[in-house]
């Protein structure tokens, strides 16, 4: 009987904890404006702060803010660091997808007709293309294919 009321008054206490919420029942996690960001940094960093995503928030989201930011007529070197750094959110998406056992193939199906789309008819546009397949940076093109 001692016990039961030493758990009761235990459990009567007002909560005193400290610290992160229980992991249990996570806090949503606001989702930002995507055309607000106008540096690839920060809108790479915005990006880990609401992982995981779900494929369509991605697309719409994120990457569609890399490749507007890509299909501008600012240098190349700067557009293809841009998309060096869409590269990296687009692996990592893929690999966040295979991992909760997502459909991975129709998602890059999406993408790179999105990329195509944004980046066909801008200026360099092949050359964002190359980066974002990852045989080229922001300092070295491929050679060309024959």
């Amino acid at each position: 009987m001692a016990s039961i009321m030493n758990r009761l008054g235990r459990w009567l206490q007002p909560n005193t904890r400290t610290g992160p919420p229980s992991p249990r029942f996570p806090r949503p996690k606001p989702v930002p404006d995507w055309s607000t960001f106008n540096d690839y940094y920060d809108l790479a960093r915005a990006i880990h702060t609401v992982m995981p995503m779900s494929a369509d928030a991605f697309l719409d989201g994120p990457f569609r803010r890399f490749l507007e930011l890509s299909s501008t007529d600012e240098h190349p070197r700067a557009r293809a660091r841009t998309m060096e750094f869409a590269t990296g959110a687009f692996r990592g998406q893929c690999e966040a997808m295979a991992e909760r056992g997502e459909p991975v193939d129709a998602f890059e199906a999406r993408a790179w007709a999105l990329a195509h789309a944004y980046l066909d008819e801008a200026p360099n546009g092949d050359y964002m293309i190359e980066v974002l397949e990852g045989r080229a940076t922001h300092n070295y093109r491929a050679p060309a294919k024959d």
